[in-house]
């Protein structure tokens, strides 16, 4: 179980209300690394004044681990891709989507391209695992900042959004850095488009 997030309640005296916590069911057999734990697979599950959600693990996981490639509803990461001219393509991601990656040192950057419509609006959430911190970053087609999430600690997730209000289609990209820390365990953002 992993709750990554602060809960909507948590007080003396007064019972737990905890929204969207990660929970992954292991099968005989099977191990989980806590050190670098898999980004993907996990059911999202609530407590509501103390009391858990009926069946944890009913329905499929939330996150699609997937494959990388256009259309497909992950793309991983490949380097090169630490430049705004070398990121990894996602136009075609599907919505919702996922981009994974892992920053392999203290001042590595991850580029993701990606294409919004007008009045379209763009959300990520990063699950950002705990050997490191991450942040990201929403960049316009000049590498200009639009919006940024920086939440500090390392395992703190970041999320941000934007709408174009722009005519037409522009390209913008989606920059996951490196903070402080680094490894290779994955972090795993979801992208919407609406």
């Amino acid at each position: 179980v992993l709750a990554d997030h602060q809960p909507e309640q948590a007080v003396e005296r007064k019972p737990l209300t905890y929204s969207g916590f990660k929970i992954w069911r292991l099968t005989p057999g099977s191990t989980f690394d806590f050190k670098n734990r898999p980004t993907c697979g996990y059911y999202l599950r609530s407590v509501t004044n103390g009391v858990t959600d009926a069946n944890l693990y009913s329905g499929t996981p939330v996150t699609d681990c997937g494959t990388q490639g256009g259309g497909g509803s992950t793309i991983a990461e490949s380097e090169p891709n630490d430049t705004r001219d070398t990121a990894d393509d996602a136009t075609a991601l599907a919505s919702p989507g996922t981009l994974t990656g892992g920053m392999k040192s203290t001042t590595d950057r991850d580029y993701f391209k990606v294409s919004v419509a007008a009045g379209q609006t763009v959300s990520v959430n990063c699950a950002v695992p705990t050997a490191y911190d991450a942040d990201v970053y929403w960049l316009d087609a000049n590498g200009s900042t639009l919006t940024r999430s920086v939440n500090d600690g390392a395992g703190t997730d970041e999320s941000l959004s934007f709408t174009r209000t722009a005519t037409g289609t522009g390209t913008y990209h989606l920059d996951v850095e490196a903070y402080s820390g680094s490894g290779t365990a994955a972090y795993s953002c979801t992208l919407t488009r609406s």
